[in-house]
């Protein structure tokens, strides 16, 4: 479970973990965490493009002095998730808007590494319109994206 892995890291002399989300339904479990080690987690609020874009500017303005990032987002237009263009400009407008949310708040942004050859192409586009304080690239996951 989540509590031995923290116990065993901490006595490793890891100093701390930074929690990504790419799901609003994780953003309690990560707040929670939080609490009980508010030394050691940091969070990171973002959502993956495909979910609702609605109420997460208010989520990461509420909480802007509880996250060190912006994360994990990006844009996935696998053809399953994403078949339209529609989808396509939706998740850029999604992608776009925590990108602006990052800058207004000096976050940095976390991109998953298989988003790395996109964002350096979105990164130019965006790059006219939004100077991005930080791109830090997360390595790992394979798991199914939840908290548990």
């Amino acid at each position: 479970d989540i509590d031995n892995v923290i116990t065993r890291a901490i006595s490793s002399n890891v100093h701390g973990a930074i929690v990504l989300t790419e799901n609003r339904n994780d953003f309690s479990k990560i707040f929670e965490l939080k609490k009980r080690y508010p030394d050691w987690i940091n969070i990171c609020l973002g959502i993956h493009p495909v979910q609702d874009l609605k109420h997460i500017r208010d989520i990461i303005l509420q909480h802007k002095y509880e996250i060190v990032g912006i994360g994990e987002i990006g844009l996935d237009f696998t053809p399953t998730i994403c078949s339209t263009s529609e989808l396509q400009d939706l998740q850029k407008s999604i992608f776009t808007i925590q990108i602006q949310l990052a800058k207004q708040l000096n976050l940095p942004v976390f991109y998953p590494s298989s988003f790395l050859v996109v964002v350096v192409a979105v990164v130019v586009v965006v790059a006219v319109v939004v100077v991005v304080t930080a791109v830090v690239v997360v390595v790992g996951g394979g798991g199914d994206g939840e908290i548990d």
